[in-house]
């Protein structure tokens, strides 16, 4: 049974198939789907938003849900034919909400991951797991290191990389950043990063700039951050297994608050964040990052779209780099590969103070105490003089 029904326009977007007329959208009953899952995310039923009339001699009485299809799996997610059945070939998602590829071995006999396709009869994947090297003691084509019942399969996704405003024209080439994703980082910065934290897996891209670069306060971006992980924590609970995973993540410019808003939200949510890395952030003083990573600012000195002030709490070290960068450059290093060189060496200086004889105390970088020569001209609270 398929029902008509009319709604106004300010919900257009919430059904699916609707067309737009006269500013009137016409939702075409049967076109939603809502499925019901287990506990590791398996789609055991999914039903429509139309409803089927139940009738007693002729007079109805009541009304049930149109099941559009129903699923039972055999370890390792082959379909069971004889408890399954789907009304047409209408939905596509089955075993831990993945997306089923009928067109090879037939009916929910193989499955497409987010980065590799999966033989369900064998129970193995066809390629090399991308985590391989950090699990020795897995197979690399096992699927979900052979844990059935309590366990989803494990996809990665450990390092993620914000980033801040972004513009096309002249904006985006004096700051630096024209794109998001990936082309926002320099040339050879994401492997630079999986270097850094020695993990290989696939990077997440999180998008943490304003609509103008003027338009939301620093406390504003990281509310949105908070916003973007409770939109997508059912995902998050369905792919990761509980307990054991690990999230670092590194923040530039206007996306340090959303990042550190990201970082706070999955921390409450019971996840791992072991560290953070905030490079040139904006609007420092108006968020705060969590205190439970290891957290990292850094900044280039006479960055003149965001200053050198201090993030207002949670910082486990802070540091401005000397440079020969000019003012059209600054900014945008900060997100080369070789700035990571620099945080490493943060993590690793070391200053003195001595007492001149006018009493005040200079403080001075220890020679060879950066391994990699990044100058600073501060390090923490201590304001560092040349040597």
């Amino acid at each position: 049974m398929i029902a008509k029904g009319r709604m106004r326009a300010s919900l257009v977007g919430i059904g699916r198939p609707s067309v737009v007329a006269d500013s009137v959208v016409e939702l075409v009953r049967g076109s939603r789907r809502y499925e019901l899952s287990d506990w590791l995310g398996n789609v055991r039923v999914v039903v429509s938003d139309a409803r089927v009339p139940i009738r007693w001699s002729g007079v109805v009485v009541g009304y049930r849900a149109e099941v559009v299809s129903v699923g039972d799996y055999y370890s390792f997610g082959a379909e069971i034919r004889a408890r399954s059945y789907e009304i047409a070939s209408v939905y596509r998602y089955g075993y831990q909400a993945q997306e089923r590829d009928d067109e090879i071995y037939g009916r929910g006999a193989s499955y497409y991951y987010k980065y590799r396709q999966q033989d369900a009869r064998l129970g193995r994947f066809w390629s090399v797991d991308p985590l391989s090297g950090k699990y020795p003691y897995y197979s690399p084509y096992s699927f979900s290191g052979n844990r059935l019942v309590d366990a989803v399969e494990w996809e990665g996704l450990e390092v993620i990389l914000v980033n801040g405003y972004n513009a096309r024209g002249v904006v985006g080439k004096v700051i630096g950043s024209e794109v998001t994703g990936k082309g926002y980082w320099g040339p050879g910065f994401v492997e630079a990063a999986q270097r850094f934290f020695n993990d290989y897996s696939p990077i997440t891209f999180i998008d943490g700039s304003s609509f103008m670069g003027i338009d939301q306060s620093g406390h504003d971006r990281w509310l949105r951050g908070i916003e973007y992980v409770m939109r997508n924590i059912q995902q998050l609970d369905k792919v990761y297994r509980e307990g054991g995973h690990d999230f670092r993540i590194v923040t530039h410019s206007e996306g340090a608050a959303y990042g550190a808003g990201v970082a706070y939200a999955l921390i409450k949510a019971g996840y791992n964040v072991s560290m953070v890395v905030h490079l040139s952030p904006d609007e420092p003083t108006e968020f705060e990052t969590p205190e439970e990573p290891y957290t990292i600012q850094l900044v280039y000195e006479g960055d003149w779209v965001v200053g050198e002030e201090r993030i207002s709490k949670g910082l486990d070290r802070f540091g401005v780099v000397r440079h020969d960068y000019s003012w059209t450059e600054v900014h945008g290093a900060t997100k080369r590969a070789d700035v990571l060189k620099a945080v490493e060496d943060l993590m690793k200086v070391k200053v003195h103070g001595q007492v001149g004889p006018d009493g005040k105390v200079r403080h001075r970088q220890v020679e060879g105490s950066a391994p990699h020569g990044t100058i600073f001209s501060q390090v923490d609270e201590k304001r560092i003089e040349p040597n």
